[in-house]
């Protein structure tokens, strides 16, 4: 469900929790609550915002999480070549590069086709990462 609709029924709980409450409030009679019909609804109104205050705290929460990350595509395919000379430095990858806040992947978790070539002379470096290179840190 995208984000904009979770909101949507965020609101649409909190005023039908408001509104149910409200009448509850009011049409329920016991012997301690006040007879006036101004203090009935007085009393129903707080009943009710209190209510509603919960179910839209509630459901506030469901609908501010993130939505869950996309997923990997299955015939991932990299293609690299480099070619550096002297004191050059080549990076390449193939994957994402983010934080590690998700295990990585296991061997086999999606079909992968890998070509790398490199070509370095002098004092060249050059680094290759066919799939997902998860930096240091979280």
């Amino acid at each position: 469900m995208t984000r904009p609709l979770r909101w949507t029924v965020t609101i649409a709980a909190t005023i039908g929790a408001f509104l149910l409450c409200l009448w509850l409030g009011h049409s329920v009679s016991f012997g301690w609550l006040p007879h006036a019909d101004s203090d009935r609804w007085a009393l129903a109104a707080a009943f009710a915002a209190v209510c509603a205050g919960v179910v839209g705290a509630a459901v506030g929460w469901w609908a501010g999480q993130s939505e869950p990350a996309p997923a990997v595509r299955r015939d991932h395919r990299v293609t690299q070549t480099a070619k550096a000379s002297g004191r050059a430095r080549t990076l390449q990858v193939g994957g994402s590069q983010t934080e590690r806040d998700t295990p990585a992947p296991q061997a086999g978790d999606e079909a992968s086709v890998v070509r790398q070539e490199a070509d370095a002379s002098g004092h060249a470096e050059v680094r290759q990462i066919g799939r997902d290179q998860h930096l240091p840190g979280a």
